[in-house]
């Protein structure tokens, strides 16, 4: 454990962590919370958190790893999470070994010159300057070139606090002045040009909080970093997350939240992180501002990997698991509740509708008697001015004709008998949408024809009654100059069409034969009825520039019946 008057506290002794081509490494893990490390920096002047490095220096260096692997995040930004009573785990390498290895990582280049054009003059107060889109600040406080590891997560405290990046001009210009001594005097190896920038390996950084009214403790992982020369090499970053997992270490939780970069996603994966949608939907109130990241989250087991009775944790499992049973039981009642009162709207409404449905039958009935009705008595009206102007020896011959006209004309058209049904627009429609279907159909299936070319304008119906509901179903063969005596009167011989069997009507089942046999001219084609066993089945039509087809001819007309005109445009 830590000694007292330092500000930290060490996780364990000194760790060997050996890569796979057998370099070594001898590294540290301490835990510190910087907002205290500042308060007894107040109280004694100096805060160490380990011999020979003091807090501040070891928060600037922390900073300028986050700053440097984490190129978006502006350094006011890192420096106010790690001042937001936050914890971070630093693993510090042993000083001796880093200056035994320093002469191996000097390359034979000129290092270059520092740049210190960001940093403000030492007359001014030494805190983070701010910047909009931050340049890289700490850039020369490394000399290995850094990239993003893991993720950023970002908490901002609206409260007016102590600007915890003080001091960090003063560090980067120590940190080249110690620099440019080692590399003067790189063969003496003197301790004092190695600050805690040399030493530090990796970090990573978290606070606690709490969600579901407090009932839930999530360790929500802000910043998660590791140099580059250490990385895909020792397992440091997994060594971290093994840190935070630990209940010993970093305490009892509920959860591990972390916002991932989207290149970082399968690290997290591999170690038992997992970016479910539904299941990370209980941490929406973590999301924050940042973008292209991804919510993922960890949840330990019941019983602790380090702990040696496993059943001291059976009575959590179980009072979890009753939670769990009671809360399926209620989604399970709520559930069964909305199918239930779906089922009785959904009966409501059908209810209502075949009301509606009923009533528009009454009245359409009603209007069509009031119909019937009205001509009567208008019909009626007629004939008393008829009978009461013959009685008139004044009244104009002229005049009567006209009333008898107008009667006529009456009788034709509105006398309906007490028996005939009543005329059905709903019936209509739906056989005009049978006939433009099999129409369609039909075109579809002849390859010549694109359906795309053809529309359906109107379908007129035939005025003969067709008591038949047997026979065939098809087009007529032939011209249609005669369409609308056809549709009033029915067929006759002059519908006749040559064939090779003598005169007779043709017909095909397919619209695409009908146009075709009038060389596409006509925009219309018949659609009729024939009897069955009344008509011939013949394979060829004079004129006709294409191949054997199947015709049916009728050679008494009163066999056939048209249904109606189908007038179609070609687009």
């Amino acid at each position: 454990m830590a000694d007292e008057k330092y500000c930290s506290k060490s996780l364990s002794s000194p760790i060997i962590f050996e890569s796979k081509d057998g370099q070594k490494i001898t590294l540290t893990p301490y835990l510190i919370n910087f907002k205290l490390s500042k308060l007894d920096a107040k109280l004694h002047k100096e805060s160490y958190v380990t011999q020979g490095v003091l807090s501040n220096d070891l928060l600037h260096s922390v900073a300028a790893l986050y700053s440097v692997s984490l190129p978006e995040m502006s350094p006011d930004t890192i420096y106010d999470h790690l001042s937001d009573h936050a914890k971070t785990i630093v693993l510090i390498q042993d000083e001796n070994e880093v200056v035994q290895s320093y002469p191996k990582q000097i390359t034979a280049e000129e290092e270059p010159k520092p740049d210190l054009s960001n940093l403000k003059p030492s007359d001014d107060k030494d805190t983070c300057p701010v910047y909009e889109s931050p340049p890289n600040f700490f850039k020369e406080v490394f000399s290995d070139k850094e990239s993003e590891e893991e993720e950023e997560e970002t908490e901002e405290d609206e409260e007016d606090e102590e600007d915890f990046s003080e001091g960090c001009n003063k560090f980067i210009r120590d940190v080249v002045h110690r620099r440019q001594n080692r590399r003067a005097e790189m063969q003496t190896k003197g301790n004092e040009n190695f600050g805690i920038e040399t030493r530090i390996a990796a970090a990573l950084t978290f606070n606690k909080t709490y969600i579901n009214k407090g009932q839930e403790t999530v360790h929500h992982l802000k910043y998660l970093a590791t140099r580059l020369k250490y990385r895909k090499k020792f397992g440091i970053g997994k060594y971290l997350l093994n840190l935070i997992k630990d209940n010993t270490i970093c305490g009892k939780y509920d959860a591990i939240v972390v916002h991932a970069d989207n290149d970082a996603t399968g690290f997290f994966l591999r170690y038992g992180f997992t970016d479910d949608v539904i299941l990370n939907s209980r941490f929406k109130d973590l999301m924050e501002q940042f973008t292209n990241c991804t919510l993922m989250s960890y949840l330990p087991s019941f019983t602790d990997d380090n702990r040696s009775e496993p059943g001291m944790d059976l009575a959590d499992m179980d009072r979890q698991i009753n939670k769990w049973r009671s809360k399926a039981v209620e989604h399970f009642q709520e559930q069964s509740v909305l199918y239930k009162r779906m089922q009785r709207e959904i009966i409501h409404l059908k209810a209502i509708t075949t009301s509606q449905q009923t009533i528009i039958n009454q009245l359409q009935t009603k209007c069509d008697l009031l119909l019937k009705q009205k001509l009567d008595i208008e019909r009626e009206y007629l004939q008393y001015r008829i009978k009461a102007d013959r009685s008139d020896s004044d009244f104009d011959d002229e005049d009567t004709r006209n009333l008898i006209k107008a009667l006529e004309k009456y009788e034709v058209k509105w006398n309906l008998d007490d028996d005939e049904e009543m005329y059905c627009h709903g019936k209509d429609s739906e056989e005009f949408y049978a006939i433009s279907l099999k129409f369609r159909k039909s075109l579809e299936a002849d390859p010549e024809f694109s359906l795309e070319d053809y529309q359906v304008q109107s379908i007129s119906k035939a005025q003969i009654k067709d008591n038949s509901d047997k026979g065939i179903e098809a087009y007529l063969v032939g011209s249609t100059k005669n369409s609308s005596r056809i549709l009033s009167d029915g067929f006759i011989e002059e519908d006749y069409t040559e064939s090779q069997d003598g005169k007779a009507l043709l017909f095909t089942k397919y619209p695409s034969v009908a146009i075709k046999s009038s060389n596409h001219n006509s925009s219309q084609v018949i659609f009729a009825r024939i009897s069955d066993n009344c008509y011939k089945e013949i394979y060829n039509e004079p004129n006709q520039s294409v191949g054997k087809t199947k015709y049916f001819a009728v050679f008494d007309f009163k066999y056939a019946t048209p249904i109606a005109l189908i007038k179609f445009e070609k687009k």
